[in-house]
């Protein structure tokens, strides 16, 4: 929370922090949803085996990814054991 409070806080002086991280941000999203897309092969063979629905979103899914590895990078960067984002892997790919 303290990270994003400072990268959303008002004020001149932080724009070109806030820009950049930005920036940042947009890059990681950008080459998640290539990887996303790049499965896509497997989304589309996941939906013609009917193991997928049809309307499934690479969007959304993206989105899921990201904000998952988000998470996780600042759970580890608090010192959380391997295991816990691990079985939260195992959590988010069973959905």
């Amino acid at each position: 929370m303290a990270l994003t409070g400072t990268v959303r806080a008002p004020g001149e002086d932080d724009a070109a922090v806030r820009r950049t991280v930005a920036a940042h941000r947009a890059t990681d999203r950008r080459r998640t949803r290539e990887r996303v897309v790049r499965g896509a092969w497997r989304v589309a063979r996941g939906v013609a085996a009917g193991e997928l629905p049809e309307e499934t979103d690479v969007d959304g899914r993206t989105l899921l990814v990201r904000g998952f590895l988000l998470g996780v990078s600042t759970q580890v960067s608090d010192g959380t054991s391997a295991r816990d984002p691990h079985a939260a892997a195992d959590s988010l790919l069973a959905a």
